[in-house]
């Protein structure tokens, strides 16, 4: 969704630094009251091809797929948003950026694309639990060094509810997630120390935080969001932070086979060592 507030187009970077920082209380202002999430059509930020080349995204073999569109439910683990890479809304999102609100509200809601009417709605309720985790870029399929907080639903898709997006995740086909958000806390980094230094300190704390930090040099600002209010999680075709995979699926039986067999295991080893 764009702003309120619009940024006209400058071919010189000196002269969109200097728009910026003139006009960043009424730019943080506008930013805050609109609500954020993936774009229809963007450019993904760049990131290097060897790092993004071997990423390794759940895929269902054949097998696997017919077994999970025979289920009623399919349980989903996704990356609805991943911290510390420059996104196409110019934002470094960072780490525990998401404690307040989830703290605040855990009520989630799962959807296709953003969609805003009850055909939308992939599951809700019981059937999603949010929170976030810290996890190594490389267990996310990426060749990235460091780690990432990612924003994860657990979801519980029936069929009965939603039976296209019941497909897609059972066919392997989501790949990429995004999340409805309003901001709560940003900050303006600019790369310019001498005319503007206050901004260039937010430049100089957070900039090497990002992954893909060619992007921001490039544009010679970004966004931080140091908080942000959750709305939503979406599956999307792109979202604006494209490193956002699902990380697994399987079906309700076999996950409760898993709780099952793990109880026996605890139970042994309790038993051996007391």
């Amino acid at each position: 969704m764009k702003d309120n507030f619009e940024i006209p187009k400058f071919k010189d970077k000196k002269a969109l630094q200097g728009f910026l920082v003139e006009n960043e209380g009424l730019l943080i202002t506008s930013r805050k009251s609109a609500k954020k999430e993936a774009s229809g059509f963007y450019s993904p930020p760049a990131l290097l091809l060897d790092e993004v080349g071997g990423a390794e995204v759940y895929k269902s073999d054949e097998d696997i797929s017919l077994r999970l569109l025979n289920k009623d439910i399919i349980d989903v683990k996704a990356a609805i948003n991943t911290t510390n890479m420059f996104d196409s809304h110019q934002d470094l999102h960072i780490k525990k950026m998401w404690d307040k609100s989830l703290s605040e509200n855990k009520s989630a809601m799962h959807l296709e694309e953003h969609g805003r009417s009850f055909k939308n709605i992939i599951a809700s309720g019981e059937d999603v639990d949010v929170y976030t985790e810290n996890a190594s870029w490389k267990s996310l399929g990426y060749n990235f060094k460091g780690t990432t907080e990612v924003l994860t639903h657990d979801i519980s898709i029936r069929k009965s509810r939603h039976e296209y997006m019941h497909g897609q995740y059972a066919k392997g086909y989501v790949n990429n997630h995004s999340v409805g958000m309003y901001y709560d806390k940003i900050a303006l980094a600019v790369n310019d120390e001498n005319d503007y230094p206050e901004q260039y300190k937010t430049w100089d704390k957070y900039f090497n935080q990002g992954i893909n930090k060619e992007v921001a040099e490039g544009w010679g600002y970004f966004w931080v969001v140091q908080e942000a209010k959750y709305v939503e999680g979406s599956a999307v075709p792109i979202g604006s932070n494209h490193l956002t995979p699902t990380r697994e699926t399987k079906n309700k039986e076999k996950k409760e086979a898993d709780k099952e067999l793990k109880s026996k295991l605890d139970a042994y080893k309790n038993f051996l060592y007391s």
